[in-house]
């Protein structure tokens, strides 16, 4: 029952297209009983799921909105997820990830009880990541999840050599 209230609490007012919520609904929906672990999964593993099956429009849509501050480590790992979902998509990056708000000093190494996790956080994440001061385990956003390389961007940006 806990699992069907959750997945309708973002985006759920339209039930006839699937819903897309933007990044700031995220934000809004921190429900404060909700522990880490699924707060983590909203943004790191909902959030992109339900980015990559937008359409481009919508897409842009989605990172318009400014989120609303949460807490801290949860609005640096929002604003990180933001960016690195606009790297992916070749869309310009909202100015709100930019906040100072939105940064952390001290890194914050999700995972870092199991020494394998914090070993590719560390050595191993995405650019948004270490400029947020937030490392997830990168393999949550590897192709499993329907992301492609940053290499395929930049491919399509630079002209073939002759």
């Amino acid at each position: 029952m806990r699992d069907e209230q959750q997945q309708g609490s973002v985006g759920s007012a339209n039930s006839e297209a699937p819903p897309y919520p933007t990044v700031a609904d995220y934000a809004k929906d921190f429900d404060p009983t909700l522990d880490e672990t699924m707060r983590y999964r909203m943004i790191v593993h909902d959030l992109p799921r339900r980015f990559h099956s937008a359409s481009r429009d919508v897409q842009k849509q989605m990172l318009t909105k400014r989120p609303p501050l949460t807490e801290r480590k949860w609005d640096a790992l929002l604003a990180a997820t933001a960016e690195h979902l606009a790297i992916l998509h070749d869309l310009a990056a909202p100015a709100w990830i930019d906040e100072p708000e939105r940064f952390l000093r001290i890194p914050w190494i999700i995972g870092a009880k199991h020494h394998t996790v914090f070993a590719r956080s560390v050595i191993d994440n995405r650019p948004p990541f270490y400029r947020h001061g937030v490392l997830p385990d990168p393999r949550d956003f590897d192709a499993r999840g329907g992301e492609r390389p940053y290499a395929a961007v930049i491919s399509r940006r630079t002209p073939p050599s002759a």
